[in-house]
């Protein structure tokens, strides 16, 4: 069953995948065996799922046969049956499951032990795609607090160079007083957190103004 692929379009909105299912029986299965893969073929696209399932007996059930279904996403262990050794059958409880990219999702519904002799094992499973928006999507990195040290400003992973802005050369950072500049060759005088800071020597330099 083909799939389509999430995504979002250029005006925010996601697409969403579309529902899997499939089921299948299988009679007298070893331990381990698979009664149904769904989606049938492929994997499931990317996104989050509400998976419902259910489970049957027919034939002379035993023991054996209680509790033995087992619902497995990539191999890995969900959920386990609740059901008698007995013929029936039985809705499980649901499961949300997510498939990625990096783990397109491939759910399986598989005997645990072995099933009794001519007992036939049934499973019925339906993945629905849990409905998202462009707001359930990942918020972006929080940005670190903005510092311009020198030419260099720093947000998050960004950086840029301004030209000019570090006081080293013949642009200084500010002018104070009676309009005097900071001295040729002040350096770092650093914009942190957009609070500037001036020592008390450099505040009666840019001033030229004496102690």
């Amino acid at each position: 069953m083909a799939e389509a692929v999430t995504a979002l379009n250029y005006q925010g909105n996601t697409t969403q995948p579309a529902e899997a299912q499939n089921e299948a029986s299988a009679t007298a299965p070893g331990a381990g065996a698979t009664i149904v893969t769904d989606p049938s073929s492929g994997s499931l696209a990317p996104g989050l799922y509400n998976v419902t399932w259910e489970v049957a007996l027919s034939g002379a059930a035993a023991a054996a046969d209680a509790n033995n279904f087992g619902l497995y996403l990539n191999g890995v262990l969900q959920l386990q049956s609740v059901n008698p050794g007995a013929a029936g059958s039985w809705a499980q409880q649901a499961v949300e499951v997510q498939s990625t990219v990096a783990a397109p999702g491939v759910l399986t519904v598989k005997a645990i032990g072995a099933g009794t002799a001519s007992v036939v094992y049934s499973a019925q499973v339906v993945a629905t795609p849990v409905p998202q928006t462009a707001q359930d999507a990942p918020p972006l990195p929080a940005a670190l607090a903005l510092t311009a040290n020198g030419s260099v400003v720093t947000m998050g992973p960004l950086s840029v160079t301004l030209n000019g802005f570090d006081a080293t050369g013949t642009q200084a950072e500010c002018q104070l007083g009676r309009g005097g500049n900071l001295p040729a060759g002040s350096s770092e005088q650093g914009f942190v957190d957009t609070t500037y800071t001036l020592t008390a020597a450099q505040v009666q330099a840019g001033s030229q103004m004496g102690a």
